[in-house]
């Protein structure tokens, strides 16, 4: 019986690993559990039907269980160490299968969202490289891009052509998101806590960005706003901006400053994104 049980529990674990369905830390951790579990019922039965017989359990029957125990849990880990580890998530995600046939529900909420946050991403980098055919002429910041009042026109405009694609992506993700949350709250609270907790710091750092990026917009248009209203003062000079108010010329810096400051607090907690993104994949990976 002994044998039975630590030969089956290993197998078993290892195969529910192999399959994707457990990770390789659930996988160690249930296999000490199990083997525990299932040795010790075995040795308090044994136990039970020794009483009845008139004596107690033999020490070599103890030493042999936990000798056993100990060579089924070491077989486990290797086994999990050595036999590659299916993603069920990913694999699923990327296969022709519909989500009606995927079991459990669990799995499938988890399937869809890796599907329709793909599609999202897929539908911006489409849009993204549409745009770029005709990429921004002058650029923002440019000497060039505060010409005349057109030019200051044009500029803004195309900067908030570009800045919506990023703005129509983000509420893509937050609603595909929040429709996963409110089915998964229906499904399985428990695992929504779990997933939730490991991607706190990645969505919090994609609000971050997505209210960086609203409020360097709005810096910029201000300095172009403000640079449209003193088309008089301000022009170009040697390739670069001249102004022949010095009140103006303050301004005009000060603006600059802060929207320029803006952009590179928004670049550094874009790539810190990114990062948080990379773990949060290698997560849904496990």
């Amino acid at each position: 019986m002994l044998v039975c049980i630590d030969s089956t529990v290993p197998i078993m674990i290892i195969w529910k690993y192999r399959q994707g369905d457990v990770s390789s830390s659930v996988a160690v951790i249930t296999g000490i559990i199990v083997l525990a579990g299932g040795n010790l019922a075995a040795l308090f039965g044994f136990q039970r039907r020794s009483g009845h017989d008139g004596g107690p359990l033999k020490k070599r029957l103890v030493a042999g269980a936990a000798a056993l125990a100990i060579v089924s849990f070491l077989l486990t880990v290797l086994g999990v160490s050595v036999v590659k580890h299916r993603n069920g998530y990913m694999e699923l995600a990327t296969s022709d299968a519909p989500l009606s046939s995927i079991e459990p529900e669990r799995k499938r909420l988890v399937v869809e969202l890796i599907r329709r946050t793909a599609e999202i991403s897929q539908e911006e980098n489409k849009t993204i490289a549409e745009a770029q055919k005709a990429p921004m002429n002058p650029a923002v910041y440019s000497p060039e891009s505060f010409k005349d009042e057109k030019t200051i026109q044009s500029t803004v405009a195309q900067l908030a052509d570009y800045s919506q694609i990023d703005f129509k992506y983000f509420a893509q993700q937050q609603a595909a998101r929040e429709d996963f949350r409110r089915k998964m709250t229906a499904c399985d609270s428990e695992y929504l806590e779990r997933w939730d907790a490991d991607r706190r710091d990645q969505e919090g750092m994609e609000r971050s960005a997505n209210q960086l990026e609203h409020d360097w917009f709005a810096s910029v248009k201000s300095l172009y706003d403000y640079a449209q209203e003193h088309a008089r003062e301000i022009g170009l000079k040697d390739g670069k901006v001249s102004i022949s108010d010095n009140t103006v010329r303050t301004t005009f810096d000060g603006l600059l400053d802060r929207s320029k400051a803006l952009n590179e607090k928004l670049q550094s907690t874009v790539r810190e994104e990114v990062r948080l993104q990379q773990q949060a994949k290698a997560k849904i990976a496990e």
